[in-house]
């Protein structure tokens, strides 16, 4: 074999074996609990910060059947970084977060820190932790909603 193949041949593995490592990451565990109910599905989403404040489609999804008024979603190989996450339970089943005629919602959410809720759409800083090359386990206490 040439040293020109010989080069190629190892360039070639070593791309390839790259992407492996360097995309390498540890799993969120998300716990939602305190959920009004069993009704419906809870959506959760894990988001970097780009992703929240651009496009909230970016954003990494789930769609969990409550249980026990409780779900959980395990969101696998997550690079190390800044992230959020947010949940709300859809208990109508209607596929949105619905809310009264002045903003306030409906359904219940929460967030990866647990912040006190306050008016408007919640900012990244109110959630954002640093995921680093563990598994991370966040337990999302719900808040609002009907309960039954």
């Amino acid at each position: 074999m040439s040293l020109f193949c010989k080069v190629l041949a190892m360039t070639l593995m070593t791309a390839v074996a790259l992407p492996a490592t360097a995309n390498a990451g540890a799993p969120i565990e998300a716990r939602i609990v305190d959920l009004p109910s069993d009704d419906g599905n809870v959506f959760i989403m894990l988001c970097t910060r780009e992703a929240y404040e651009k496009n909230i489609r970016d954003c990494m999804r789930a769609k969990i059947a409550p249980s026990g008024r409780s779900a959980t979603h395990v969101f696998e190989d997550v690079a190390p970084g800044e992230y959020i996450i947010q949940a709300i339970h859809d208990a109508n089943g209607n596929g949105k977060m619905d809310s009264k005629w002045y903003g306030k919602p409906k359904e219940a959410y929460g967030m990866s820190t647990n912040p006190e809720p306050r008016i408007g759409r919640p900012k990244f800083d109110d959630g954002v932790f640093q995921h680093g090359e563990e598994m991370q386990t966040f337990e999302l206490v719900m808040r609002g909603g009907k309960r039954k």
